[in-house]
Parts: structure tokens; sequence; C-alpha cells
């Protein structure tokens, strides 16, 4: 078998590792089913070669060609193409988190290999285990590094004998890189993309770690959380599952074994008692379920495989029960989420991918502020948190105590006792004990106006044992009421127990009941900011339950506090009257929603109730407000709601939870689930609008859940019922809520749904696309909308709708938000008539108008006039417009992108029925008025392959997307503005004269500015001799000269005064960055260079110029330097559309000045295999890496210095001087 070059020095690489004592032992444990010898030595040498590819990929993050070691058929290529996008993921995960292997050791256990002598194929099963120090290891300690362990991955392998040798056909392995990937169905390119910045951007940064409160209330029965022995549970567990102890559940889909294994290192290692439904009186029904009746319950526990709760093994459920229920349950551990800089041993981490948190690990080290994680399902231990490259969020969970008192609960038996169900009890009628009413005026009196105003009354009381204490409080103005607003709190102290927090609650007061304090520590909290425009506040009046503890009494104490701006000679009166009550030989009263249980009860607070709402330790104190409000909703109309309850939590497990867009929309629903109630309970008619609806929706929801939604159908009624309720809700919603409602309707019009199944709505939410493309933000609003009717028929003659501003308003749109004022309309933002739009980039907020009148059309036009007016965006660009297709979400749209100090680009996007992302180069346009239009037209069927998006800058297309399959598209709401702001950006952009039809171009304006065509791209790009003696020319926000290494100097220059400088003292990556490539598709550059005696230890490399494509997030070239056997060698790279990379040829360069040069090209087309990468030095073409298939990408930005991979060995400084940079022509000395 021929090697080729790179597989050479990859054999090298890997010898080298050999001999340096890395050895890669194969244990062969069994052969089941044996061919002969000869085959299984030769399978075993394949998938050997096969697993050395993928470990030199890792310790070298250079991905070579494994095509030679796989099949020719198609479903090897297929395993090829997904292999190395994993792969291409793993390498840049570790180029930003220093994750390189520096040194490493596998295994591979063969536990059988099986033959089909017929079909020529075989399957090997192999378990691969390893041990790698990973490069932030080996920096954070060169003598004792850590050693991250892996072990009992299972590979099934497939392969084929092709022309008498065996090929492998594919690998199917479980990883969580791949769980993930399958899990949420992401395309490769798309994770590539939105992978973000570095978790770690140096190690010195986590240099202190600072202390943690998570303000949990007092509690005398917890004690500490033992994180020793929980690390010590986990590092001895983690590679070897304890069982039969505790089940495996590794393998299974989105959840494996990762919360089993630190639920027990938290129970068995960190002494956190087990929690059972017996601890709330509940109960589970064994034969529910198929048998798992008593799985996923309340609680934290586990007994067997049967019965364990929820929060045992799942990931989601865990931090609720840590983070927001602890405070619930009589044991188990509490704590609160955290910063990275706050994390300790034995705390968790948990990760976020697509719309779940999908994995939990706890921290078994921390090394320079960098945690290290063992974890299950992969199995491995000592791994810094960073290993799990696939996802957008992650959050740190801190074990601050654990409840209930030690030793810890032992383990119950399996079957579990029945006991009643916790309940609503009716509030009883009964005389109070003790009840005075008081009032309190004169408010002046005995007040200090400096600095504030301050005035209080007090009233003590003793009674013993009470399980019930009201209080109401009415106020009325007095005269002389001229203020500008106080804060009012009124708080109930038990014996010395005192609790005193504000509580702003806007609108009205309402009462606070902090439920989740012991009984004898109950505080109530009653706030709230007078509002002018009523000459009386409601009634407000609360209750707490009390359990029969004892104390001598409270005291009852109001309070006001003022800012100091008030007249003082107000005669406003309080009412206050206090009552407690006696309940002795009647049920408690329990107001406050069930402990949390099982489904079909209430399941668990915080993010999983419908109807109640919980009470978080970290959550804001305007949360609390609509907290308590929610719960006198709760308790005002629980006969009505514990109905609807039952049923929804049904629709949530059984239906929405089943999908990511259902998750998706109860998630949405949680974060605004408080507001909402609230909202409700301060509105008697809203609230009989929302249960109205719930109750005519009733039939629907349970036909769907008797498998019977195909014969059910949303009526128009429905629809508007459900449509006035939103409407209703809205004055009354905050930004957020108001935003979310908005956004929903845009993605979702419910009207769309009249007349359709239940299965058929369920199925088109199912399979909803989320609403922007892979490379945006999501759009959000900021700002309180104008809620404008949209036009409800189309006009003639192909007018959809226009404005020109002139009102002086956007009240012709349906929506805008102008975050304080930046998105707004103005007389120097005209290009005809009196007024304009202008847009301020003063912040990162989105800044846009909505138009919603298009209806469904499958041709539309948009035109519109723009003036960048000098606006600046260092950091990258954003869109200025969108045309949305309702369910599918963005599917035209335009990138604007700053290119210089002269030009701006644009960039035509969208996407086809597949939801592959499509764009065009960029168009560049001059700083003046612009006519821009959009031009959008649907596919006429399915597989025509006949629809387009076209782009007009003034008279002229400019751009187009054509032959493209979206038929099932269509243009629903368009949007205008700034789009998705990236940090930095400033300046006023201006827009007049917008027009939409439902036909082709629309053409210019005829009274506009006159626009200039499109200017054709100078050749000429950027230059720099450095004879300014600074940096000022590169980009200066993203150029990084780690505190003055690299730099301007005489020393540093070639025939000049002055040349740069790269002084390397360390492995911090020195690089100018120069911004002025604008999506090119060719590119030159020339530049001196000297390595000017750099020492370099021999066959070490580093780069020292590079090009960058911000949409693919890699580079598209590289230039590397190498040392070998004492001379400087140059290599270039390319990369190709599937990241994988090809290498040039090493040309030898002396130490002295030499006269580089090189020429990048992306291919014209698909398939076309003919862009390339040549090289001159000195004046002569030493080298071409030609053919290659890049016609995915474009150049962005390029880099210069020592800009990646700089080892720890090399020192001194490099030389450079007298940059150019062009588009098409050659440079030359």
């Amino acid at each position: 078998m021929r090697l080729n070059n790179r597989y050479l020095l990859t054999l090298i690489i890997v010898l080298s590792f050999l001999l340096g004592g890395w050895d890669m032992p194969l244990h062969v444990n069994k052969l089941d089913v044996s061919k002969n010898i000869t085959d299984d030595q030769e399978i075993k040498d394949l998938i050997n070669s096969y697993f050395n590819f993928r470990y030199t990929v890792l310790s070298t993050l250079t991905i070579g060609d494994l095509s030679y070691l796989l099949s020719t058929s198609n479903e090897a290529q297929i395993f090829l193409d997904t292999e190395i996008g994993k792969l291409t993921i793993e390498v840049k995960n570790a180029e930003k988190n220093q994750l390189r292997y520096y040194s490493y050791d596998y295994s591979l256990d063969f536990d059988e290999i099986i033959y089909d002598e017929i079909s020529q194929t075989a399957t090997a099963i192999v378990i691969e285990g390893n041990q790698v120090i990973y490069e932030i290891s080996h920096q954070a300690s060169p003598t004792d590094p850590i050693v991250s362990s892996l072990s009992n991955l299972k590979h099934t392998i497939k392969l084929h004998k092709e022309q008498g040798e065996w090929k492998i056909v594919s690998d199917y392995y479980d990883d969580l890189l791949w769980r993930l990937i399958r899990e949420t169905n992401s395309p490769i390119r798309e994770i590539i993309l939105s992978m973000e910045e570095p978790k770690i951007q140096t190690i010195e940064g986590y240099g202190i770690q600072a202390s943690v409160a998570c303000q949990l209330p007092p509690d005398t029965s917890s004690y500490q959380y033992n994180r020793i022995d929980a690390v010590e549970y986990a590092l001895t567990y983690a590679l070897t599952p304890n069982t039969p102890k505790y089940d495996n559940y590794d393998g299974e889909i989105l959840g494996g074994d990762c919360t089993n294994f630190v639920s027990q290192a938290i129970h068995e290692g960190g002494g956190a008692s087990m929690v059972y439904l017996s601890s709330v009186n509940q109960t589970c029904n064994e034969a529910d379920n198929n048998g798992y009746g008593c799985v996923g319950t309340a609680g934290w526990y586990y007994t067997d495989p049967f019965h364990r709760a929820a929060a045992w093994n799942e990931v989601s459920f865990l931090h609720t029960f840590i983070v927001n229920e602890a405070s619930f349950w009589p044991e188990g551990p509490e704590g609160c989420e955290v910063p990275q800089n706050q994390v300790e041993l034995g705390d968790l981490i948990q990760y976020y991918k697509g719309s779940i948190w999908a994995h939990s690990v706890i921290i078994v080290d921390i090394v320079n502020g960098v945690p290290y994680v063992a974890s299950h399902s992969p199995f491995f231990s000592n791994q810094p948190f960073t290993i799990i490259p696939d996802y957008t969020d992650v959050r740190f969970i801190h074990i601050e105590r654990i409840d209930g008192n030690p030793p810890v609960t032992p383990t119950p038996t399996a079957t579990l006792t029945p006991a009643s169900t916790a309940t609503f009890a009716p509030s009883p009628t009964i005389t109070p004990i003790y009840a005075t009413p008081l009032t309190f005026a004169g408010w002046n009196s005995g007040c200090t106006a400096t600095p504030y105003i301050s005035c209080s009354s007090e009233i003590n009381a003793t009674q013993t044992n009470p399980s019930r204490i009201d209080i109401e409080v009415t106020y009325n103005y007095g005269d002389n009421s001229t203020f500008f607003g106080s804060n009012f709190s009124v708080n109930l102290d038990f014996a010395t127990n005192v609790y005193q927090t504000q509580v702003p609650i806007y609108w009205e007061m309402y009462p606070v009941i902090n439920s989740v304090m012991p009984p004898q520590k109950i505080q109530v909290q009653f706030s709230g900011v007078e509002d002018l425009s009523s000459v009386s506040m409601p009634t407000g009046s609360w209750f707490i339950p009390a359990q029969p503890h004892p104390y001598d009494g409270f005291s009852f104490n109001f309070s006001r506090l003022t800012t100091g701006e008030e007249i003082l000679s107000r005669t406003d009166k309080w009412h206050v009257t206090v009552a407690t009550y006696d309940f002795i030989n009647q049920p408690p009263y329990t107001p406050n929603p069930p402990i949390p249980t099982s489904t079909p009860f209430p399941t668990a607070c915080t993010s999983d109730c419908f109807w109640e709402q919980c009470y978080s330790t970290s959550g804001n104190i305007s949360k609390l407000a609509s907290l308590s409000n929610a719960y006198s909703f709760i308790i005002g109309n629980f006969d009505r709601i514990s109905d609807q309850a039952a049923l929804l939590y049904r629709v949530r497990d059984e239906i929405l939870g089943n999908s990511t867009e259902g998750q998706r929309y109860i998630d949405v629903y949680y974060q605004h689930s408080a507001e909402i109630a609230s909202i409700m309970n301060s509105h008697p008619n809203i609230a009989e609008q929302g249960l109205d609806f719930i109750d005519s929706f009733t039939p629907n929801l349970q036909a769907l859940l008797d498998g019977q939604g195909n014969t059910v159908v949303i009526t128009n009624a429905q629809v508007q019922e459900a449509e006035a309720f939103l409407d209703a809700i809205l004055p009354y919603a905050s930004n957020a809520l108001q935003q979310t409602i908005a956004i929903e309707r845009l993605q979702q019009p419910l009207e769309q749904f009249i007349g359709v199944s239940m299965d058929e709505a369920l199925e088109y939410v199912e399979d909803g696309v989320s609403a922007t493309p892979t490379s945006t933000i999501t759009p959000t609003l900021t700002a309180t909308p104008t809620f404008t009717p949209s036009p409800t028929s189309t006009p003639a003659s192909g007018l959809l709708f226009a404005d020109s501003f002139e009102s002086g308003n956007f009240s012709a749109w349906g929506w805008a938000t102008t975050d304080g004022g930046d998105l707004s309309v103005s007389t120097q933002s005209s290009a005809v008539g009196t007024y304009g739009m202008q847009a301020l980039l003063d912040d990162s907020a989105e800044i846009l108008v909505y138009d919603h009148t298009p209806n469904n059309e499958t041709h539309y036009s948009a035109r519109f006039y723009f003036d960048p007016n000098d606006v600046q965006s260092p950091n990258d660009g954003f869109y200025l417009t969108a045309l949305t297709s309702s369910g599918a979400g963005w599917v035209a749209c335009l990138l604007f992108e700053p290119q210089g100090n002269d030009y701006y680009s644009l960039n035509l996007c969208g996407k086809n029925d597949a939801g592959n992302w499509l764009e065009t180069e960029a168009v560049l346009i001059a700083d003046e008025w612009q006519a821009i239009e959009l031009e959008w037209k649907a596919a006429t069927s399915s597989g025509a392959n006949n629809g387009y998006f076209k782009l007009y800058i003034g008279d002229q297309l400019a751009a187009s997307i054509e032959n493209i399959d979206n038929d099932t598209h269509s243009i629903t709401t368009t949007s205008l503005g700034v789009l998705d702001t990236p940090t930095g950006a400033s300046g006023i952009m201006y827009f007049d004269e917008f027009e939409s039809r439902t036909s082709g171009y629309i053409g210019l304006h005829p009274s506009a500015p006159a626009v200039n065509p499109a200017p054709s791209r100078p050749d000429a790009l950027f230059s720099d001799n450095f004879e300014g003696n600074n940096l000022n020319a590169w980009n200066p926000t993203l150029t990084k000269i780690d505190f003055g290494d690299l730099f301007t100097s005489s020393g540093s220059a070639y025939q000049s005064d002055y040349g740069l400088e790269a002084l390397i003292d360390d492995t911090v990556v020195l690089k100018a960055i120069d911004s002025s490539p604008a999506d090119e598709s060719q590119y030159r550059a020339r530049f001196y260079f000297n390595p000017n005696s750099l020492t370099m230890n021999n066959n070490t490399a580093h780069y020292i110029f590079d090009g960058y494509d911000t949409d693919a997030d890699d580079y598209l070239f590289r230039l590397e330097l190498l040392h070998e056997n004492g001379s400087y060698k140059l290599r270039p790279r390319i990369m190709k559309d599937n990241y994988a990379t090809t290498n040039g040829s090493k040309y030898t360069i002396s130490n002295a000045w030499h006269s580089i040069e090189i020429e990048w090209k992306k291919a014209t087309a698909v398939g076309a295999n003919n862009g390339y990468l040549s090289l001159w030095i000195d004046g002569t073409l030493v080298g071409t890496i030609s053919n290659v298939d890049n016609d995915l990408w474009t150049l962005d930005f390029v880099q210069l210095g020592a800009t990646a991979s700089v080892d720890s060995t090399t020192s001194g400084s490099m030389l450079f001087d007298n940059f150019i940079s062009k588009r098409y022509s050659y440079i030359g000395q």
C-alpha cells in the first residue's frame, strides 16, 4: 500500500511519541467469530492506523488525509465527511482552549470481530481508552501535569474487503459530541459557525477564587457538604461505574449516565440524604407506564432502576432541585448558580445545546482557576471543562450545604408506602382571637427630612401558636399630596427573628409571601410606588399559614422611606387591621402551592409549573413581586385551575416535551408565567378571558392527548379569543413579555391555524424552523412597541405598503422598537420630502420597524433609500433588512458591513426550503444615498427550483441567487433598521422612502437623489511601510500586541527607518490585523521577513501570516515558519470547503531578509475545484497548491506576526516590513 507524503509525516510524528515512551497497547480479549488469523491482524492493524490518525490530528491540530483507510462506497464517503467535520470541531475547540494533546497514551480493546463471508464485510467491536496530557495542563505544571483519562468508549466499526484489502466503511461511537450532533440534528458547518470565543481567555485571568454566598435562608438542620469525599467518589467511579449498586444508563440518547453519576457522588461521597416521595406523603403506582410508574417522580432518590426521581437522573431536574426547590424538601443538597470563579471542588457544571440542558459533570480539580471535571457518558476524569466543544451555554452550580440532619437517611426498600395527596383546604371561617384596627395619621409628625423622610409606627401583640395571621392595609391620599414618589414596606417579625427586604412593586400594591422560609421565620412585606393618577390605592391583604411552634408574640412595623423631595404637610392615612387565628382541632389552611410532586400532580416549581409559581433566591426583587401576585391568583381560582393544570401538565409532558420546538414553547411560557398570572390577578376581566379561553380549548387538548387530534379542528372563534386575550395583556406587560408576544406572533401567526386539525397544528409547530439564519442572533425587541392594526386587504396595482415618514412618526408600521429613541424620525435623515428615519448606533441593541402587510406573498419586492453616513462598525457587520416567512423565519436578508474609510459592502442572503443558508459575495457601495431594492420570488412548485433573490443598487442588478428550491416559503413580514448590532458600532444611518409591492422590480423614486453605480473593486487594498512608527493603520480592536511585544522599531526596518518587530518571550500570540478585505474571492499580499536568528528547537513551528473568514470561523490559508536541522523553512497551507487542510511543500530560507508574497483564490463554483494558494520567495514562484475545492469561503481579514502555535521553547524577535496587499495583480519585490 503506497503512503502519500502527508501520511509519512503523520507516521513520523507518531513514531516520535512511541520512542518518547508513549506506547499504544492493543488488548484482544476475545474473537467470538474469527475468520482467520491473517484477517484478524489486518483488521486490527487497519483500525490502529485509523486511531493513529485521530490522535495525531488532536496532537498536531492538523487534519490530514483519512480517505486511504476508507472504503470507496457512498456510506464510507458520508462517514468521512461527518468524521472530518467532527474532528474539525474538536481541533477548533482545542485551538481556542489550549486542548492540544501534549502527550497521550491510548488503548484499544478488541471485544469481537464478526465476519460475513458472503458480503465480504466485517464488524469490529472496539473499546477505546486513553490518558492525555493537554497543552493547558502542561503549561500549568510542566513537571507534574494533570493526566486526563477516558475509558469504555465503545466503537462499532464496519469494514469491507475491496481488492483484497480491508477498508473501513463507518465507525459508530457515542461520545457526547456525536450524541449532541445527532440529537439536535445540527449540520457540522452550522456547529462550527456557532462556536463561541474561547472559554479560557488566558490562564492568568482566573487567578483568584471569589467567595461564594448563595443567600440561602438560615436553617439549623443543615450541615456541611463533604467536598473531598464527593471528589474521591467521582474519581473512583469515573472510568468504571459503581454497578450493580447503581444502574448504568450509558448509551441512552441525551441523558446517558451523566446525572446519575453526579447524584451518586453528591450522595455517597458528599453525604447528602436522599429525598423520597414519602417525605411529602405522596406515592406512585408501579404498574403505570408499562412498569415505569415510579420512574421520574419528585424528590431526589434512587432505589432501583424502577424507583428513582427525575432529579436523580435528569440534567434540568437536578438543577431545579438544588437551586430552586431544595428549601421545599426536608433533606438533600442546596445551592445556587455562581460565576466560574466561585466554583469549588464537588460543585457541578451543566452544558446547554440546542434547546436543552444536556450534560452534567462534577468538578474534581481546579488549576489556575480552570475547573477539571469527571463524567459518565462519556466516562472520563480530570478533563478541562472546555473539553466539550459543541455547547451554547454553561452553568456552574455551587452546592453550599446539605439539608436535614446527618447521618444520611438509609435507603428504603423499593416499595414506597402510599399516602394521601397534599391538597388545598378551604379558608375556615373563624372569629379571630385577636383583632385590633389601627389608624396611623399625620405623617409629618416625628419625621426627619434629611437626608430622607422616615416615619414609622408599631404595634406589639402576644398570641401563642396562631395558625394564621391576616393583615389588611388600606391607604387613602390626603391633601397637599405633591411629591415625587415613595416606597412603602410592612414587615411582620416573629419574636426576635427580623428579616427586612425592600421589594418595589409597580402600578399597584401587592403582598409578597416568602414561603420558602420555615414558618417561625416567615416575613411579610408590602411595598409599592405611589400612583399619582389615582385618588386612592386599592386594598392589599394577605395571610400566612403558621405551623404550631412556640414563640412569644409578634410585632407589626410600618415604615415609610421617601426621596426627601415631597412636602411634609400631608395628612395621608393608613388603616391597618391585624388578626390572628387559632385553628385548634381544625385542618390547617394552606394557601401556598403544594410541595412539588410528580405528574399528574403539579410538578417541581421554578421552570416546571403552569399555574403555580416559584421563588428563587437568585431571582431579582421585581420577580418576587410578580410571584406574590401569582400566588394570589392561584389561590383565588384554585378550584377552576386545578382541572386545567392537570390537563396542561399532560400536554406539556406527553406532547410538547417530545420535540425541540415544543420544549421551546414550554421555556418561553415559564419565562413569563409569573407575570402573566400577576396581570390576570390584577385584572379580573383579563383573568376571565384567559380561563375562558383554556376552557374553550380543553376539548381540543383532550382530543390531542387521546390520540384523536385529527377529529377536532381549531375554529375562528378560538383564534379570535386567543388574540383578544393577548391584546388584553399587552398594555400591562413588561417590555420583555411584549417582545416575546410580538416575536411569536410574527413567527407563528395564529390565524394560520384556523380550520386546521390539532394533529396538523402540532406537526406545524414541531416542524417550526428557527426564526433567524445560522449566522445571526434572533432579532429581539428592546423598547415599548407601538401597536397599529395591520391592513386587512392588499391594495390595488401590486402596492402593499409605503411610508416616506412624512407623518413624523412610525404610526404606519405594525411595530417599532426604538431603544429609548435611538430609532427616530428626523429632518436630517430625509432623502425625499421633510422626514426620514435615522438609526443611532450607540450600543448593541437592535432598532427596527416591522411591516406585517405582506399576506403570504410568493412574489415580493421592497425598495428603500439608505445613507451609511460614515457609520463605523470595526468588529463586524449587521443586517439592514430581513424578509420573514411564517414558520420558516428569515428567508431573505441584506448584510451590511463597513469596508475601510470610503466604502461599505452589502451581501444578499437567505435560505431555501431545506434551511440551507445562501449568500452572495459582497457588493461595494459608496458612503452616500443609495437606492436599495430586494426582489424575492418563491419557486412555482416542488422540484421546480426556479425561486430567486435579487439585489438592485440604483437601477442596476448587483447580485442574485437563482434556481432556488423555496416553494414552501411566502413573505409575511418585513423588518428594516439595524438588526443584530455588533459591539463597538457607532454613528447615525439614514433611511427613507420605503415601498413594497407584489411584483417585480420597483425602481427609483423620481424625486430622490441621484444614485451612482456600485463601484468596482479597486486593485489596491492596504499598505503599511511602518514609517509612522506605530500600528495605527491596522485594526485597533483586533490587533494583539501582548503588552508591547508587537511593536515598530528602527532595528526592524528593511531599507527604511522603521519596521515591525515581534518579540517572542512567551506563548501568547502576536498579530497585527488588517480588516480591509471585504469578502474577497481573490487576494495577494507581499511583505519582507527576517527570522533574525530566532531561537527555535528542532522540529518546532508557528504561523506568521494567516487569512481568515468570519463566516467559516477558520483560516482560509496560513504561512508556517518551521525550524528543521538548523534551517528555517516556510510552508503554506490552504483550507477546503469541508474544513480539511492541505499543506504545501517546505521551502528553506536563510537567516536574512526575504520578500514573501502569497496569492490565494477561491474556486469559482461548486465542483470547479480550481482554487489555489501560491507562494513567491524573493520574486520567484516556488510552489502552488492547486485544484482545491474551496468555493464556499471568502476572505475577511489577515493577520501578521506570531499568529498561532508558538512553542514554549521559542524566543527572540522576528522582523517584518513593507506590507502591501492587492486584489488581483502581482506585487513583486
